[in-house]
């Protein structure tokens, strides 16, 4: 499958900024089931000095300067993905989740897995968390199916509420409110995973959606999203699951960037200068697939 996408960032500052330094996180990674085509990334004001790096994680990253004042930034970032669905794997023919436990705890895995079954910034160390994988991860269970069976309980057990949370909001609290979104969702299971002495990694990226039968696809109504992704263990590698979706992506889900948690992969942050004080962000984010219907003229119009 084909993907087109476009996203759009748009600060406006209530005063001028006199310099900004920006990373961008928001270029696609290649995967075995993900290549990048093309990308075109546009800024305005137009940035005097920028590079492109990868962080130790293997994630792209455009470093921006921009030296002269003003009151609006804006990025408009498109991508041309081709994505094919992962083969399928038998959850019962997963190893024991006691099995990786111990393999990660002998010390003998490559360190840029094994960081990841360790406590993070955003995902410290709590028994609450352990409470609410226990359940799933009975002795001698194979993962997998311990996995999607914990992927299945967030997601009937936790409502969608944009207005519960902030990007900042502990894991903890939101395993007390059992409200939040896509980041929230993430951050309780890998917190519950790692709690089992497994190893869990944070996924950034954009995620299809599809119009009701008979009605148009909206221009803009796609988002950003984020999911989960466990080792599996050697033979197998690294599984993706949707606890917002209660899903094992297929095919839909398009990578950017991955991590120990959110603030691994935070899709623009750095520092200004001046703004007054008070900033109004707005983003939209077009995903579209090529065999479906075209982008309406107006996605660009305003950029």
């Amino acid at each position: 499958m084909r993907y087109t996408i476009r996203h759009y960032t748009d600060y406006r500052y209530a005063k001028p900024v006199d310099q900004a330094q920006n990373q961008l996180r928001m270029l696609l990674r290649d995967t075995p089931n993900q290549h990048c085509l093309s990308y075109g990334v546009r800024v305005t004001p137009k940035p005097h000095w920028s590079r492109m790096h990868r962080d130790a994680l293997g994630n792209k990253f455009l470093y921006l300067e921009a030296d002269k004042p003003h009151k609006r930034f804006k990025i408009f970032v498109r991508h041309d993905v081709e994505v094919t669905p992962p083969a399928a794997i038998d959850p019962a023919q997963t190893p024991a989740w006691e099995t990786l436990h111990d393999l990660h705890r002998s010390g003998t895995l490559d360190e840029s897995d094994a960081m990841h079954g360790f406590p993070s910034l955003m995902i410290p160390v709590n028994p609450t968390l352990a409470t609410l994988a226990k359940p799933h991860f009975t002795a001698g269970r194979p993962v997998l199916e311990a996995a999607l069976a914990l992927n299945t309980a967030i997601n009937r057990d936790f409502t969608f509420d944009p207005q519960a949370t902030s990007v900042a909001s502990p894991v903890v609290e939101v395993l007390r409110g059992r409200r939040g979104v896509c980041q929230d969702f993430s951050h309780v299971m890998i917190a519950a995973l790692r709690s089992m002495g497994l190893m869990a990694r944070y996924v950034s990226g954009y995620i299809e959606t599809l119009p009701p039968p008979g009605k148009p696809r909206l221009v803009g109504a796609d988002a950003s999203h984020a999911w989960v992704s466990l080792w599996c263990g050697p033979d197998v590698g690294w599984q993706d699951l949707d606890p917002t979706n209660n899903s094992q992506p297929s095919g839909q889900h398009i990578t950017t960037a991955w991590g120990r948690d959110y603030n691994d992969v935070i899709p623009l942050n750095g520092v200004v200068s001046g703004g007054g004080g008070q900033t109004k962000l707005s983003i939209r984010v077009d995903v579209m697939r090529h065999d479906t219907q075209q982008f309406q003229s107006q996605s660009q119009s305003q950029y």
